[in-house]
């Protein structure tokens, strides 16, 4: 019962044997090329490895780059509002200063009108007596 199979397995042997006898030297003369090449493959895997890695750090320092410069335009952007806004507080307390020296000019006219007016009231009540 199981010649038939063995038979065929013979057969299929057969047919292998002289492809396998003839790629055997082939083989044996590639083994130590390949074994040869095998260090520098692996080098070649850790360069490329790394070369990944640095253009995965390049676009993170771009990506880096790109947030400073949002940053220093927001900060430039704050830095003129701030003088901006110094530049209007500056102006408002010269305008105060103005407006507080024309207080005290009018303060002192009125206060000279009054002291006319006691002045005349006195001179008025020294002419009726």
């Amino acid at each position: 019962d199981m010649k038939p199979k063995y038979e065929d397995l013979q057969k299929k042997y057969d047919d292998v044997k002289p492809k396998y006898d003839d790629m055997k030297p082939r083989y044996e003369d590639m083994k130590p090329k390949y074994e040869d090449m095998k260090p520098k493959y692996e080098e070649m895997i850790r360069i490329n490895k790394e070369l990944e890695a640095k253009v995965k750090l390049g676009n993170v320092n771009d990506d880096l780059q790109v947030e400073q410069e949002k940053v220093n335009k927001e900060e430039s952007d704050c830095d003129q509002k701030y003088n901006d806004l110094q530049g209007k507080i500056n102006k408002l307390e010269v305008d105060l200063v103005g407006i507080h020296n024309k207080l005290a000019v009018k303060e002192d006219i009125k206060e000279n009108v009054i002291n006319e007016i006691k002045a005349c009231i006195a001179n008025n009540q020294t002419e009726a007596e």
